[in-house]
C-alpha cells in the first residue's frame, strides 16, 4: 500500500502539499480509490490547477452548515423535475428552449480559500455548466454587458451638472479588469501628483460575501431603477435588442420597430441571433431568475432566498449594477445639494467631496481609493458629513471592511506603489498571491508543460497572451522585463523551447515602439539580462 505509507508520512499538521515523486502502476489502482473512498476532490481558489483532497465528512459539514446557518437559502420538497419544467416553460415563451444539456439544478460546492491567513476560509459556489436558469442567466449577461456601456453617461450627467467636465471623470466607477484602472493612475499622475508633495494615501475595501448579503427584494428593485434610468436617456426608444454572443452596445428601438409577440421578440436577423427587452420584459426576467435560484446538496434541494449565487453567469453583472444604483444616487444626492440655492453654504464641500471621489475605482466587491478623506465617512447611506443631505452610499445590510492601506496596497493582480524617485507620484507592479505565503510553498502549476497534449500554437500562445496581460497592467518598466523573463524561466523550466520563446518576445517588443517611452530593443535587452540572471 505505498499511497498509503506516503499519505501515513505526512505530518498531521500538515496543511500545505509537496511534490511527491511517484511513478504510478495499474496495482496502485486500488490504493487510490481506497484512499479516495472517503476524500472530496475540490480546486483551490486562486490556483484552480490545484487539487485539494478534502475529509468527506468535514467538507460536507461546511456545506450543510453554510447551508443551514443563515437565512440566504431555504428547503424545498417539491421534485427538481417540477423546478426544470417550469424554467422549460418559461423559456417556450420567449422563443428558447432547454435542451439536454439544461436540465439541471446546479450543485453546491465548496472551495478551499488557503490564502486566507491564519485559518483558510471556503468560498461556496453554485456550480454547474447544464443548470436549468444557464440560458435564462446568460441572455441577461449579455443585456447588462450591453447596457453597461450606456451608464457611464448617467455619471457623466451628475459629475457635469457639478462642473465637471472631464472625459476621464465622467465615468462610472467600475472596472471590468485590470487594464482599465491604469488610465485613472495615469491621470493621477499627470494631473493632481504634479500639485502636491504629499504621499496619496490608498486604501482597499471589500465587501464581505457581497453575493448572499443583497436582499434580492432591493436588488431587483435598484436594478430596475437604473435600467429605468438608461432607458430614460433616450426618450424616443423603449425597448433595446441585443446582439446574443456578442457584447455590443444595445441597439435602441421605437414602438413601430418592435415585433408584437414575446416569441417574435428574438430570432435570426440583422446579422445574427437577436433578443429585444423593454422595461417590463426585463424585470419580468430578472424576477425569475431571482425567484428560481435553486441549488442541490446530496439528495436535498435548496431555494436561494437572499442575493444571487456565485457562479451564476450574471452573478457579477448583478452585484455591479446593484452597487451602481447606489453610487449613482450618491452623485445624485450630492448633485442636488450642489444645485439647491438655499443650501449655498454647502457648495464648496460638496465640491471637495465630488473631486475627492473622481478616484475612487471598484471591481465587483472590491473598492479602491487615492487620497479620499471622506469614503470612511460616507461609506453607509445610514451616515451624514456636517449636514443631513449629505448622505453616505451603500445600505447597511453589507459589511464593507478595510482590506489594505497606506502608501501602497495590493489590488487585484498589481500593487499600486509610489514610483521611484517621487513622492506623489504612482506606478504598478504585478501582484500575484502565488507568491506569498501561504500560496508560495504549494505546488501550483501556472502554465502547461512542454509534453501536453494540445498544440504548440497554444502552448507558445502563453508567449503572447501573457506579453500582452503584463504590458496593459504594469506600469513600472523594470518590473515589466522582469516578469516577462519569469513566464520565459517558468515556461523553460516545463520543456519550452527558449530560443523560440524568446523570438516572440523579440517580435512582440518591436510590435509595440513606444511601449514604456524607450526603444523596443532597450526592452528585449532587459528582458535578456533578466532571464540570464535566473540561471
Amino acid at each position: 500500500m505505498r499511497l498509503h505509507s506516503i499519505v501515513d508520512n505526512i505530518p498531521d499538521d500538515a496543511c500545505i502539499s509537496s511534490v511527491i515523486p511517484l511513478s504510478y502502476t495499474p496495482s496502485d489502482e486500488s490504493d487510490m480509490r481506497l484512499f479516495l473512498s472517503d476524500k472530496v476532490c475540490t480546486s483551490m481558489d486562486k490556483a484552480a490547477s490545484t487539487i485539494m483532497f478534502n475529509c468527506e465528512k468535514d467538507y460536507v459539514t461546511r456545506c450543510q452548515t453554510d447551508l443551514n446557518a443563515n437565512a440566504v437559502y431555504e428547503p424545498v420538497t417539491h421534485p427538481e423535475a417540477d423546478i426544470v419544467a417550469h424554467s422549460n416553460a418559461f423559456g417556450v415563451r420567449y422563443g428558447f428552449t432547454l435542451d439536454n444539456r439544461n436540465q439541471d439544478t446546479p450543485y453546491y460546492k465548496a472551495i478551499d480559500k488557503m490564502h486566507k491567513l491564519p485559518h483558510p476560509g471556503s468560498r461556496f459556489i453554485s456550480s454547474s455548466a447544464t443548470s436549468h436558469l444557464k440560458l435564462v442567466s446568460l441572455f441577461l449577461n449579455i443585456l447588462f454587458n450591453a447596457l453597461s456601456l450606456d451608464i457611464d453617461a448617467l455619471f457623466g450627467v451628475r459629475m457635469a451638472s457639478m462642473g465637471i467636465s472631464a472625459e476621464w471623470a465622467s465615468r462610472s466607477w467600475v472596472l471590468q479588469n485590470t487594464a482599465q484602472l491604469i488610465p485613472l493612475l495615469e491621470v493621477w499622475n499627470t494631473q493632481y501628483a504634479q500639485h502636491t508633495d504629499t504621499p496619496p494615501s490608498l486604501r482597499c475595501h471589500d465587501f464581505e460575501r457581497l453575493y448572499t448579503n443583497i436582499e434580492t427584494a432591493d436588488m431587483e428593485l435598484s436594478i430596475m431603477q437604473l435600467i429605468g434610468r438608461i432607458f430614460d436617456m433616450d426618450k424616443h426608444a423603449n425597448h433595446v435588442a441585443i446582439k446574443v454572443w456578442e457584447t455590443k452596445p444595445a441597439v435602441w428601438l421605437k414602438q413601430n420597430q418592435v415585433p408584437a409577440t414575446d416569441e417574435a421578440r428574438s430570432g435570426s436577423g440583422h446579422g445574427g441571433k437577436f433578443m429585444i427587452f423593454d422595461e417590463a420584459t426585463i424585470e419580468i426576467w430578472l424576477t425569475f431568475l431571482l425567484s428560481n435560484m435553486y441549488v442541490r446538496f446530496g439528495d436535498q434541494i435548496f431555494r436561494q432566498i437572499q442575493g444571487t449565487p456565485m457562479g451564476t453567469n450574471c452573478a457579477s453583472n448583478l452585484a455591479n449594477f446593484y452597487l451602481t444604483s447606489y453610487e449613482l444616487r450618491f452623485l445624485g444626492r450630492l448633485a442636488a445639494v450642489y444645485l439647491d440655492v438655499t443650501l449655498a453654504f454647502l457648495h464648496d464641500l460638496v465640491s471637495c467631496i465630488v473631486r475627492a471621489f473622481l478616484f475612487t475605482a471598484r471591481y465587483i466587491d472590491d473598492l479602491l481609493s487615492i487620497s479620499n478623506p471622506y469614503l470612511h465617512h460616507l461609506m453607509y447611506y445610514t451616515q451624514y458629513l456636517h449636514h443631513p443631505r449629505i448622505l453616505g452610499i451603500y445600505p447597511t445590510t453589507l459589511s464593507v471592511t478595510t482590506a489594505a492601506s497606506g502608501h501602497t496596497v495590493d489590488y487585484m493582480d498589481i500593487s499600486v506603489q509610489p514610483q521611484p524617485g517621487s513622492v506623489s507620484r504612482l506606478t504598478t507592479v504585478l501582484f500575484d498571491k502565488r507568491e506569498h505565503q501561504p500560496l508560495k510553498s504549494l505546488f501550483i502549476i501556472k502554465f502547461l508543460h512542454a509534453s501536453s497534449n494540445i498544440s504548440n500554437t497554444a502552448k507558445y500562445g502563453i508567449i503572447t497572451s501573457q506579453y500582452h496581460r503584463l504590458r496593459r497592467i504594469i506600469m513600472l518598466r523594470a518590473d515589466f522585463t522582469y516578469r516577462m523573463a519569469d513566464v520565459v524561466s517558468y515556461m523553460r523550466s516545463k520543456g519550452h523551447d527558449v530560443p523560440r520563446m524568446m523570438q516572440q518576445v523579440q517580435s512582440l517588443c518591436h510590435r509595440y515602439l513606444e511601449l514604456y517611452g524607450t526603444h523596443p530593443s532597450h526592452i528585449y535587452q532587459q528582458i535578456q539580462d533578466a532571464l540570464a540572471g535566473m540561471g
